[in-house]
């Protein structure tokens, strides 16, 4: 198994591919443009217009790292 398996985001409501997650990074792709992000994210899907959240895995680790504090 891989140290940074990759990690699909998808709509909830139509299944369109979103982003992927690889090394605690979002890669968001949309025809010519392209973005990596880490924290938490907030789209609209391109196909059905629902409205969708991820937050990277990093982002979930520090944020259980600061409540255990």
């Amino acid at each position: 198994m891989a140290d940074n398996p990759e990690r699909s985001w998808r709509c909830r409501r139509c299944g369109a591919l979103l982003g992927v997650e690889r090394a605690g990074k979002l890669h968001l792709k949309y025809k010519a443009a392209q973005y990596l992000v880490e924290g938490s994210v907030t789209a609209v899907c391109h196909r059905c217009n629902e409205l969708s959240v991820m937050a990277t895995t990093r982002t979930l680790q520090d944020q259980d790292a600061r409540s255990e504090m």
